[in-house]
């Protein structure tokens, strides 16, 4: 069970630190996290990690919303 959890752990952690490219991106990350926590009421990421996911998000924002003031 050890190796799965582990696995489990670390493909959180690769999702909240990417960023997404697209307005998509954000909301399917943002929708992946909030599916798995009410289908298994089971916190996918940890506070920290949910800082991080939200860092990468307001990255992608600021990035798109740059793009239409171009």
């Amino acid at each position: 069970m050890e190796p799965l959890l582990d696995a489990e752990r670390a493909a959180g952690e690769a999702l909240d630190a990417t960023v997404p490219t697209t307005l998509e991106g954000v909301a399917a990350a943002l929708g992946h996290v909030h599916a798995v926590h009410a289908r298994e009421d089971y916190p996918m990421l940890d506070d920290y990690h949910c800082y991080v996911l939200i860092a990468s998000a307001a990255r992608a924002l600021d990035r798109t919303l740059e793009g239409t003031h171009a």
